[in-house]
């Protein structure tokens, strides 16, 4: 006897015995079926993927989907944000091309002023990444419910936190241009000093800058959806962002790195081929040398523009999603998800991204 049985005693003359199984007794009626109706099995399927992802933990191939999509199927909006967001990144850029241009200072005489305009895009590049997965964050947060954003609609979000959202990503690109501060005055230091040292020093300098870019960053690439769909203050952004990416730190480091090699492969394509049709372009007009030189720093400014228009907001929609499919595996967010979709949109609250809650879990900030 195990315990779990009915009492014992002796079986009436009525009692028969019948396999276990899940079928009522008797087994179904006609037309009786163990399945939902149609209706309620369209439902089900629908709200499992009413947007641009499945509602459940994702891939990197749903990553790189859901990226796409949400770029193809609101292609205005967000190319029209990333284009605003990357002209104000790109204003230092052309702003250094024309001082570099103008005069031969030691910046420009150590590196070439094309260099110097390059690097400094690179790094005009990456800031505008960061502030455009703040901007798409309430447009992506919609895309896997299903809905769109137009332009006036994710200005409304962003106005109220477009402080916070400056101030905590200078914080982030800080972080990870610290330690390559320290590394330019060390060795304008030790400049004059034997040349191998210098050298051995450049490189364990690399190195460290490198090991603290990947041990830091991957940890503050949430810090942006936390400020737009959390409603967190800056302090409360980074904490969260810290906690939340803790658990998926090699999910998130493998995923940027497949999606950097993604978009060094085909943006470095699309930026010579710009950069080819102004070189020629230019070739024919036969401009003075200075003259020359100067539409040829603004062209490479502007061949960055035209690039990072296109493929930022790949890489920010793919962070975006990435801090959603964090919250589905460490708070199973994607129940909460599955109701939002089954809302009817005539249900969501007036101002209101949709029915959906992103705050976390203790408290917007």
């Amino acid at each position: 006897m195990t315990g779990f049985g009915p009492p014992p005693g002796a079986p009436t003359p009525q009692q028969r015995s019948r396999r276990a199984s899940y079928l009522p007794p008797g087994g179904l009626r006609p037309r009786a079926s163990i399945l939902p109706p149609a209706g309620q099995r369209m439902a089900l399927a629908t709200s499992a993927r009413p947007g641009i992802i499945l509602l459940r933990p994702l891939g990197l191939a749903d990553l790189l989907d859901g990226a796409v999509k949400h770029v193809r199927r609101n292609a205005g909006p967000v190319l029209g944000w990333a284009a605003v967001v990357n002209c104000v990144a790109a204003l230092p850029v052309i702003l250094v091309g024309l001082v570099i241009g103008g005069s031969r200072s030691v910046f420009g005489g150590l590196l070439g002023a094309d260099w110097a305009v390059f690097l400094l895009a690179v790094a005009s590049t990456g800031s505008a990444v960061l502030l455009l997965t703040g901007v798409l964050s309430p447009p992506v947060g919609e895309a896997a419910l299903g809905r769109r954003s137009d332009f006036v609609t994710i200005w409304r979000e962003l106005r109220p936190r477009l402080w916070r959202l400056l101030v905590g990503e200078s914080l982030v690109v800080a972080a990870a241009m610290l330690p390559w501060l320290l590394l330019v005055v060390i060795v304008t230091l030790l400049i004059n000093t034997d040349g191998f040292a210098v050298l051995a020093v450049v490189l364990i300098g690399i190195l460290l800058a490198l090991a603290s870019n990947a041990w830091v960053l991957p940890r503050l690439v949430f810090v942006a959806p936390a400020i737009m769909l959390e409603r967190r203050g800056v302090g409360e952004a980074w904490n969260r962002s810290w906690q939340l990416s803790r658990r998926h730190y090699w999910s998130i480091v493998g995923t940027f790195l497949t999606c950097g090699v993604i978009v060094l492969f085909t943006a470095w394509i699309f930026l010579l081929a710009q950069l080819g049709l102004y070189w020629v372009t230019l070739s024919a007009l036969e401009l003075p040398y200075y003259l020359g030189e100067l539409a040829g720093l603004l062209t490479t400014a502007l061949a960055f523009l035209g690039t990072a228009t296109i493929y930022a907001p790949f890489l920010a929609s793919t962070t975006v999603l990435q801090y959603v499919d964090a919250r589905m595996r460490s708070e199973g967010f994607d129940v909460v998800l599955l109701r939002a979709a089954a809302t009817p949109r005539d249900a969501r609250t007036p101002n209101a991204p949709g029915p959906v809650s992103f705050t976390g879990g203790d408290g917007p900030g």
